[in-house]
């Protein structure tokens, strides 16, 4: 089952994933280090992930978090790309061969949770992507969205953030007492 996952805590996608021995986050090259990692949108404080010059998202690119390297989008090469589970270290390219840590084909699990998020796809660019975060500023709704469809990740509010009407009707829970 493939879905887009909601509050972190109470989301089934999330319980789901963690069920899975074989958390699988597709894996890249960089095109100047050849080291391999894992596409992250990042932040201020994080050294690597897509960053950009404030108030112009056409300046993205994404900072090597092996050697600091520099790579523009056109650049990716996906063609030797992989999943890879960094718990485990199994891998595959296709979801089809399968292999160790250590590289001998292996049967495929019974049970595997794949990651991948908007960065890696060919139908929209780094650019978008930052516009659309630049859009979010200052609304929690927005925000999550973001955070859900985009990053492909579970939402956690913030200490002092106010929950919306969705987190609170996930939180719900049926009291079996009767009501004085």
């Amino acid at each position: 089952r493939g879905s887009t996952p909601k509050v972190r805590g109470t989301c089934q996608i999330e319980r789901a994933a963690s069920e899975s021995p074989h958390f699988m986050r597709f894996h890249v090259a960089c095109p100047h280090c050849g080291e391999e990692q894992y596409l992250k949108f990042g932040d201020k404080e994080t050294p690597f992930g897509l960053k950009w010059t404030p108030d112009d998202p056409s300046s993205v690119f994404y900072l090597c978090e092996h050697n600091a390297c520099v790579i523009r989008q056109q650049e990716l090469d996906f063609t030797d790309a992989r999943y890879i589970c960094e718990k485990t270290g199994l891998w595959t390219r296709d979801g089809i061969l399968w292999f160790s840590s250590s590289g001998e084909e292996i049967e495929p699990p019974d049970s595997v949770t794949f990651h991948i998020w908007t960065a890696y796809s060919p139908f929209t660019t780094w650019v978008q992507i930052v516009k659309d975060w630049m859009k979010t500023k200052g609304d929690t709704g927005k925000r999550k969205t973001f955070v859900n469809t985009t990053l492909g990740e579970t939402w956690e509010a913030k200490i002092g953030e106010r929950p919306d009407a969705e987190v609170m009707a996930e939180r719900k829970e049926h009291y079996s007492a009767p009501v004085p």
